[in-house]
């Protein structure tokens, strides 16, 4: 591991600790974000208190040490975080997909293991593209230059899709300090610089009989990472809204024709402020909507709030600097990182598919949904 978790984690009783966890969580984020994104530091700190809070285990079901709380709860939870802190959101995103993928793999002893891990506070992230497995039983090995998620980076355990000789679909588990693997930063972006995508390198790396099983159904875990991209879409609009909105009250001076003596009395700002404002209603509601539904709607309230979530997301982004003005375009004020961490989340979030599946549902069979980070 990374970083050795003593003693383990809380276990959330309810809603309320949860959401109470997350605040403090958000509120120790806030702060250095946007100092953390312009030196591209990852939140080490901020890493370690979410290990310790209990939300780590928020959605591991009771029978493994977790909370098993509702995804209503979860993605209010990224909201905070994404609003506080979008590359902190991030890179924890994965974590909560696998623990429905882990779920959905039923009761194998390999799954169950790992909930229990994640229910402790260890960070869990996975490879996107599958690697080679060689050896027979009892220890097999591991060959690969794999795409990873952000998370992996600072993962505790990561998971790593192979097959076997017979070219089944097998999920393996190895440690992130195991003899063998590196953990590559591979791209320097210009959004969520905090939270770069990672690139494993397997070079022969055991991995026990034990820590494998067959791969499961990834739908449940594809529509939790969806619900989560379109949740911290949110946070960004929120962050961005309020950015904007405070500078605008405080510090933004008024257009020379506007008449007016405060920026925040100019009419035509008003007018976009509220069009923001039903933007962001609409993702909102949506985002609710979509935590709240059941699995034979499931996906269509997902892609729905994904869509809007995004789009509201640039928009507040490239409206913060339209409304607040030449002044609020100083590197000091970092506000540039708005847009920025939305452009890039939503390359990664893949919103565009959502409209085609929201589409296709009207007008023929939705394609199948894929677990991963968009492009």
């Amino acid at each position: 591991m990374t970083d050795p978790l003593w003693p383990r984690a809380p276990r959330l009783a309810d809603e309320r600790q949860a959401l109470e966890a997350a605040r403090r969580l958000a509120d120790a984020a806030r702060p250095g974000a946007a100092e953390r994104d312009w030196s591209r530091a990852a939140p080490q700190a901020e890493r370690r208190l979410w290990a310790q809070s209990g939300l780590a285990g928020l959605s591991v079901p009771t029978a493994q040490g977790g909370a098993d709380l509702p995804l209503s709860v979860l993605a209010e939870v990224f909201v905070l975080l994404g609003a506080a802190d979008p590359a902190l959101a991030t890179l924890l995103r994965g974590h909560y997909a696998l623990v429905a993928e882990l779920r959905a793999a039923g009761a194998h002893a390999a799954a169950t293991r790992q909930l229990a891990l994640a229910a402790d506070g260890v960070l869990l992230a996975g490879a996107e593209e599958s690697a080679e497995l060689t050896q027979p039983p009892p220890v097999h090995r591991l060959v690969g230059r794999l795409r990873a998620e952000p998370g992996a980076l600072l993962a505790d355990r990561l998971r790593v899709p192979a097959r076997d000789g017979q070219g089944r679909p097998l999920h393996a588990w190895i440690a992130h300090g195991a003899a063998g693997l590196r953990v590559d930063d591979a791209a320097a972006l210009f959004g969520l610089r905090a939270a770069p995508a990672g690139q494993l390198v397997l070079d022969q790396v055991a991995v026990a009989e034990t820590d494998l099983y067959p791969a499961p159904e990834l739908a449940s875990a594809a529509r939790v990472a969806r619900l989560l991209d379109a949740a911290i879409d949110v946070g960004l609009a929120l962050a961005a809204t309020e950015d904007a909105a405070g500078f605008v009250r405080e510090r933004a001076r008024p257009w020379m024709d506007a008449g007016v003596a405060r920026a925040a009395d100019d009419p035509l700002l008003v007018h976009d402020f509220g069009q923001l404002r039903i933007a962001l209603h609409a993702a909102q509601a949506l985002l609710h909507e979509a935590a709240q539904a059941e699995t034979e709607v499931a996906d269509a309230a997902v892609d729905a709030a994904a869509a809007q979530a995004a789009r509201t997301a640039l928009q507040a982004g490239e409206k913060l600097l339209e409304l607040a003005g030449s002044s609020a375009t100083r590197a000091a004020h970092r506000f540039d990182r708005h847009w920025r961490n939305a452009r890039v989340h939503q390359l990664r979030a893949a919103p565009a598919h959502a409209l085609e599946r929201l589409g296709r549902r009207l007008l023929g069979p939705a394609p199948a949904i894929s677990f991963g980070a968009g492009r």
